[in-house]
């Protein structure tokens, strides 16, 4: 109770220092701040109340029915801005989606009586408008139109055969989809049509990419489940984008630049825009009666970095389409490098000028320096190609075995676990260590030792598969990644590698080798850093033991 008062308080002297010739709009949104579909209703209206900030004061109110929605609620989110509405005695009063236009409904009366109500984002499947019995409203009525982005759909895509509605199972996701039906039955062949209803965030790409070139998605939304964080399902468009072999359309503005193409959008800045131009006529005197209930003003809104990835030509849109992300023109993207072009063609021509007009009789010696400066960039090209690509290899291999280095090889482990977590493949994790290599180099030298290191892991290599991953992970040592393999196979592999290493002479058959080998078959709950530390202890204990042994998790335990 003492906050809840606090709270009040703090509203009554936030609120209370209004200018007293200022009108007041006060702003009630249905869901909380930060949601992307009310963010853009608040700068729908701030765009249009923006250049009357010294005679209008807009204030903001959210009463979040994600977490306050039920009816015990409600009744404490009345009492909560009852002080809030009668302290700003607001002019008109803009409600953003049903829910908060049906509390404004219930409690009016109480809380802000005879003001005038417009709202916005109130869901509607019919075509026509709906009848408005309260003559104190008005607003906008949010139509989402299947219709035109399912025709645009098959204009655009002529060869399509199949169209998937991928729909959640909220509320809000209902009354997206309320009205679907009706338009999917006149799609008739040759075009099928196929709902994906509640489908998790997770099982989404192995769905996906088995779309083919006839199909497409209408994405109105989905739910996500509890293993996905909210991140990621913000930005679950991205998602489906990225696996869909297939083009994706919505009608949903909040999903634009997203990865999807577009469609007849329904917008809640536009929505917003619109309520705030319904909000201002009230308060120049217009009665609300002639303030008429109007449409969601949607419109054909598209990405142009989406299609172009799917070769749509612009001229084939709808007349009036609004592209987002359009390419810039060619001038934009390449006036600079010609007019450089231009300025070094120019000055070699002005030097070519003026060596000719100095050296009337040496067009041959001309032509003959022409050729040299050719060759030496030519020359200097090459050169500089090979410097980047021994860059590039010294940057991710071992200058001794020619295996990737350490830095790769534990850059390729942490994205095989993640692969491993993600998908529940399995994963073995072998690292490799020559015993007693230090010796080696004291008896033999360093050029014997590097002979070895190189013998060793091209030998690893030729014993394994195309797709296992191996890298030299430290001196002596060698880190194998084997995707696909539990651990009594990657153990067999790793056998059959040690007993080609010890059959394998070195210095006419005075030098042979053993190798310690821990071997980790990756559990749901190890980290890369749990998985190294494991195997790099399992080399330890062999070494311990004498060396020349293959030690895994398993027979740790033992």
């Amino acid at each position: 109770m003492i906050g809840r008062l606090i709270c009040i308080i703090l509203l009554m002297t936030a609120f209370g220092a209004q200018a007293a010739d200022k009108q007041t709009v006060l702003v009630l949104h249905a869901y909380h701040q930060g949601w992307e579909w009310t963010d853009t209703i608040t700068e729908g209206i701030q765009s249009v109340m923006k250049p009357f900030a010294h005679d209008i004061d807009v204030a903001y109110a959210y009463l979040d029915v994600q977490r306050f929605g039920s009816e015990a609620g409600y009744q404490t989110l009345a009492d909560f801005y009852q002080v809030t509405f009668h302290t700003l005695r607001p002019s008109v009063i803009i409600v953003s989606d049903d829910p908060a236009l049906q509390f404004m409904r219930r409690h009016r009366e109480r809380l802000a009586p005879g003001v005038p109500v417009v709202f916005c984002g109130r869901n509607h499947a019919g075509s026509a408008l709906p009848p408005i019995e309260d003559p104190a409203l008005t607003g906008v009525v949010e139509q989402i139109d299947h219709r035109a982005t399912l025709n645009l759909m098959l204009t655009l895509h002529p060869d399509c055969r199949r169209i998937v509605v991928i729909l959640g199972d909220t509320a809000l996701d209902r009354a997206f989809a309320s009205g679907m039906d009706n338009q999917l039955d006149v799609l008739g062949p040759p075009v099928a049509a196929e709902v994906w209803r509640d489908v998790s965030l997770t099982d989404f790409p192995a769905k996906l990419v088995s779309l083919g070139g006839t199909d497409l998605i209408y994405l109105l939304g989905f739910d996500h489940d509890s293993s996905v964080d909210a991140a990621s399902a913000a930005d679950r468009a991205h998602v489906i984008a990225r696996w869909s072999p297939a083009a994706v359309y919505s009608p949903l503005a909040f999903y634009l630049d997203k990865g999807i193409v577009g469609g007849m959008i329904t917008s809640g800045f536009r929505q917003g825009e619109q309520a705030a131009q319904m909000a201002l006529r009230l308060l120049s005197g217009d009665a609300i009666n002639d303030v008429t209930v109007v449409k969601s003003p949607n419109q054909y809104v598209f990405d142009g970095t989406v299609l172009h990835k799917y070769a749509i030509s612009a001229s084939d849109l709808p007349a009036g389409s609004i592209i987002i992300n359009r390419p810039p023109a060619f001038w934009v993207r390449h006036g600079l490098w010609i007019v450089s072009l231009a300025l070094v063609l120019a000055v070699i021509s002005f030097l070519l000028v003026v060596f000719a007009w100095r050296q009337q009789r040496g067009q041959g010696q001309l032509k003959q320096t022409n050729s040299v400066l050719d060759g030496r960039v030519r020359e200097k090209t090459v050169q500089l190609q090979l410097a980047t690509q021994r860059l590039k290899k010294q940057s991710q291999f071992d200058g001794v075995t020619g295996l990737i280095n350490r830095r790769h090889i534990v850059q390729r482990l942490v994205e095989e676990v993640k692969k491993r977590h993600r998908y529940g493949q399995p994963l073995s994790v072998v690292l490799f260590d020559i015993d007693d290599f230090r010796k080696i180099h004291d008896s033999h030298g360093f050029v014997v030792g590097d002979t070895v290191l190189r013998d060793v892991g091209q030998t690893i290599r030729r014993c394994v598969r195309d797709i296992d991953l191996l890298g030299r992970f430290g001196g002596e040592s060698f880190l194998l990644l084997m995707p696909n393999t539990e651990g009594d196979k990657g153990r067999g592999t790793a056998e059959r590698i040690v007993k080609t290493i010890t059959g394998i002479h070195w210095e006419h058959g005075a030098l042979r080798i053993t190798v310690s080998v821990g071997l980790v078959p990756v559990m749901d709950d190890q980290s890369p850093g749990d998985v190294i530390k494991a195997v790099e202890d399992l080399v330890k204990t062999s070494r311990s033991n004498g060396g020349g042994q293959i030690l895994c998790v398993e027979s740790l335990h033992l």
